[in-house]
């Protein structure tokens, strides 16, 4: 592998657009400090409307500077893991940000002590537009607002109650082994990385051993990583009863404004499709030719096609792609390939896969490593996502109003995804490359609607269990995660006992009630994709409109906006029939 310096520049990420020299990421770090201090001084002045305004707007000032510090150096430090350097100027960044937690903990209570005439009030003074969304969540939290001192007292609690998520990590990356998976003369080293490799190979007693070998390592630490969730669990439950909230699921949803309709819609629709997933899973256990189709064989592909695209080939075929987004879309896209958005290639040191930063008054940055494949296409594609929808929000609003919410977070992405897949299946020359698109496509469905769904009824079963005082315990939750496997896979796949223990390995599960976005997220894009290729009314101007919202309204109202209500079940029966189109077409192919 190359080393940093020996990649050309117009591959690598201008950094200087942020920070010219770490020397005046240092200069601005230490004035940043002093500057901070000045938010304690509005301490007790809340209520006076002139000071409040004040508050925002200098809150609102530090708030960006310190995304261009932490952006910086973040993206400095992806760019070579070992460099201590970077390391310690990271902290230094993180000490800054805990200490304005600490010298901000009045903020929340003092307003929640406010009359609501005064906060309702705010809301229809021009001078607050920009801080109208902040305004209506401590309207709508009063109630859940601790004291001060209270607050501190959680605060501190918070600091050891994520300890259950490192205390899995550590486990996950120190202490499981994994038997080596030998096949005929051949040995190979298995571990989390290189596991979902193995599910793919062509050889199925690989592919078997794989899976074999890393749930065994789970289940020898099943004990452990259950009484560890558990505690997780009850940790989840403490917080939603001492903030006020009769679930820990309301509790989640509350910081966007989710409607508990939103996260059970998903559940219904996804169980009432569960037909068309049996089905592709009878496909695929055809076309593979298997007696019996397990668990390991739904990763594999059902073809052999292997393309090799260079990156300036991948740039092209997006270009063409993403047409149906418009020139001016098509025109960021080109600044982003020349204008020092992207780190492209892996060098010795750099951190592994692929994510979007995107910091306000500069460009979003992106990271790649690209190894000249259909996958990096499709990663090139999914992180541009990202930054086009930062970059529109960050363009066309406010930056308090700029972010986009997780719940919002993987739509443009998924969306740029779908769209990158019609167009390569459409152009497709050969049945073994439609094939391919149309098996990717079906497992996009799988992988991200029904698993993440899958996943959320377990998590919802763990925390009901516990909100209603009932015991768990590790036999309990594989017992149900088994049941949940079997309803989903249907009975094309065969059961085995190691899938009971595949929960255990799911580091998602320690941030409760989030995987459940990963499912609404996909159903969107596909939504949205769909509207824009079938020229559906207004589909466009309402995507760039999403695109141009950042966090300026509720995530589920911003996507009401752009044509998809995830409260009613229209949105679903457009994702699913694509499933369908899928299916059909597939059939088509293997006649």
């Amino acid at each position: 592998m190359k080393s940093r310096k020996d990649i050309a520049a117009h591959y690598k990420w201008d950094l200087t657009h942020i920070f010219k020299t770490d020397q005046e990421f240092e200069d601005e770090l230490t004035k940043i400090k002093s500057e901070i201090n000045k938010l304690a001084k509005f301490k007790g002045k809340l209520n006076n409307k002139k000071e409040l305004l004040k508050y925002f707007n200098l809150s609102n000032q530090l708030s960006k500077k310190m995304e261009m510090l932490g952006g910086y150096v973040y993206l400095k430090h992806s760019e070579d893991l070992s460099n201590g350097k970077y390391t310690k100027m990271l902290n230094d960044v993180s000490n800054v940000e805990n200490t304005a937690s600490v010298l901000l903990a009045f903020v929340e209570p003092e307003l929640a002590s406010m009359p609501e005439e005064y906060l309702s009030a705010l809301l229809n003074d021009k001078a607050f537009k920009d801080y109208h969304l902040s305004l209506q969540d401590f309207l709508r939290n009063k109630k859940h607002v601790l004291t001060e001192s209270e607050e501190v007292i959680m605060s501190k609690v918070g600091n050891f109650s994520d300890d259950f998520s490192e205390v899995f990590d550590n486990i996950d990356a120190l202490d499981v082994k994994f038997n080596d998976i030998k096949v005929g003369n051949k040995s190979y080293k298995l571990d989390n990385s290189n596991y979902r490799l193995f599910l793919e190979s062509k050889n199925r007693e690989l592919r078997k051993q794989a899976f074999i070998n890393l749930h065994q390592g789970y289940m020898s630490l099943a004990n452990t990583i259950a009484t560890n969730y558990i505690g997780s669990v009850k940790s989840d439950v403490c917080f939603s009863d001492v903030y006020k909230f009769d679930s820990t699921l309301n509790m989640s949803l509350n910081g966007n404004n989710i409607d508990k309709q939103v996260y059970y819609n998903l559940i219904k629709n996804v169980e009432k499709h569960l037909p068309i997933l049996h089905e592709y899973y009878r496909l695929k256990k055809k076309i593979l030719k298997l007696n019996t189709m397990e668990y390991y064989d739904t990763y594999v592909s059902l073809s052999n096609y292997d393309k090799k695209y260079s990156y300036s080939q991948g740039q092209e075929i997006l270009l063409n792609a993403l047409q149906p987004l418009g020139q001016d879309y098509i025109e960021l896209l080109k600044k982003s390939f020349t204008g020092g958005w992207i780190d492209v290639y892996p060098n010795k040191g750099k951190a592994t896969g692929a994510y979007c930063l995107g910091i306000y008054n500069v460009h979003p940055y992106v990271m790649l490593n690209t190894v000249n494949n259909l996958d990096s296409v499709f990663t090139l594609a999914h992180e541009l996502g990202h930054a086009m929808h930062s970059y529109y929000s960050s363009t066309s609003l406010p930056y308090c109003l700029s972010h986009y919410p997780i719940f919002l977070a993987e739509i443009a992405s998924t969306t740029n995804e779908v769209l990158l897949l019609k167009y390569l299946y459409n152009n497709a020359s050969t049945k073994s490359e439609k094939l391919y698109y149309l098996d990717k496509y079906l497992s996009m469905f799988k992988s991200t609607l029904f698993r993440q769904t899958m996943f959320s009824e377990f998590e919802d079963f763990a925390h009901k269990q516990i909100e209603n005082k009932i015991s768990l315990n590790k036999d309990i939750l594989c017992d149900f995660y088994a049941s949940l496997n079997k309803k989903y896979h249907g009975k094309s796949v065969k059961h085995c006992k190691e899938i009971s223990y595949e929960w255990l390995r799911i580091p998602h599960f320690y941030n409760s009630y989030y995987v459940y976005k990963y499912a609404t997220g996909i159903t969107s894009a596909i939504v949205l994709a769909s509207n824009i290729l079938n020229n559906k009314e207004n589909a466009l101007e309402k995507y760039k409109e999403f695109l141009c919202s950042g966090g300026k309204d509720y995530p589920t109202q911003i996507l009401k906006k752009a044509g998809v209500d995830l409260t009613k079940d229209d949105a679903y029966n457009i994702a699913f029939a694509e499933m369908k189109w899928a299916i059909t077409e597939l059939k088509k192919l293997i006649k």
